[in-house]
């Protein structure tokens, strides 16, 4: 519904005009969210459901028509939604890359943290809230450290080590128990929410210094899109991933036997977390892939320069 509002308010209001001569590429909207729908319901498929394989095709198949679709369309029209010719710049598309598996781990952490305090952890929703928020503050802190690094060391070194901080504190958070307390268990949010932070402003400096001035608007919304994108895939994914293992685990129980050994449930499902951290630490290190193909500023630079000569 919200969404719904939002497409209403900006169909009324955001129309050409003398100050905005742009033309907004609705239908290519349309193709990029079905698509990412598709996709969506593809990687959430569990494995032991009904018809899983047929559905998954199916899904995905969808996906990829509509996403062709959406490319070819982006290719002919002038004022396209998403400026294909940008990905051609290497530190553009790495840089897009990296923040679209930054995005999936990032929200499994945005999710399970509070979930896990409010479920298995047995602590109010305030508490668990309280426990994020030592995630995110430190999220902010290291937004702010990345852009002085940024500064002076380019775009590559403070993204991988805010990568493999997060990845430190996800192995941490991995090891979880029932009695974590403190002091360990907030070093471990702030460790990997600092992380987290030091991507933002490298990840984000370099998409916008490799695209011609023309280009400025389309790419701060693609450093959003990006991150997005991944947090949607990612969380499709883990949940069908996370949840097909929680079955397994649980399905040489019965229902007296959880209702009479409670623990047994709380074990499965504190591993069911613990899994989930897991996939995150191997989400970050792909990222790094990406990561290192990144450069410093001035490269990033000249290399849009010589595209808007082009």
């Amino acid at each position: 519904p919200i969404s719904l509002i939002v497409l209403a308010v900006v169909f009324l209001n955001v129309r050409p005009n003398a100050r905005i001569k742009a033309k907004i590429d609705y239908l290519s909207s349309i193709l990029l969210a079905a698509a990412l729908t598709f996709f969506c319901m593809g990687l959430s498929q569990q494995l032991g459901n009904e018809n899983y394989l047929q559905k998954l095709i199916g899904f995905l198949s969808a996906g990829i028509v509509l996403f062709a679709i959406f490319i070819v369309r982006s290719k002919k029209i002038p004022e396209p939604l998403v400026e294909l010719s940008a990905f051609k710049n290497r530190v553009f598309s790495m840089a897009n890359l990296t923040n679209l598996f930054v995005g999936a781990a990032l929200i499994i952490a945005m999710v399970d943290i509070p979930l896990m305090a409010d479920t298995i952890m047995g602590v109010s929703a305030l508490e668990g809230g309280l426990r994020l928020l030592r995630f995110t503050v430190m999220l902010s802190l290291g937004a702010i450290a990345g852009g002085f690094l940024c500064k002076r060391f380019g775009y590559r070194l403070p993204t991988i080590i805010g990568l493999i901080m997060s990845c430190i504190g996800f192995i941490f958070m991995s090891r979880w128990t029932l009695e974590i307390a403190d002091p360990q268990m907030t070093v471990h949010l702030f460790i990997c929410g600092f992380g987290f932070g030091l991507v933002i402003a490298p990840l984000g400096t370099a998409v916008m210094d490799s695209v011609s001035q023309e280009q400025k608007g389309f790419a701060s919304s693609m450093v959003v899109m990006a991150r997005m994108i991944g947090m949607m895939l990612g969380m499709a994914a883990i949940t069908a991933w996370g949840m097909e293992r929680f079955h397994l685990a649980t399905a040489s129980l019965s229902l007296e036997e959880i209702m009479d050994t409670p623990d047994k449930l709380t074990a499965s499902l504190l591993a069911l977390f613990d899994n989930f951290f897991l996939a995150s630490v191997f989400i970050c290190a792909i990222a790094i892939l990406p990561a290192i193909f990144l450069s410093r500023k001035k490269k990033a630079v000249r290399e849009a320069s010589s595209l808007e000569q082009k």
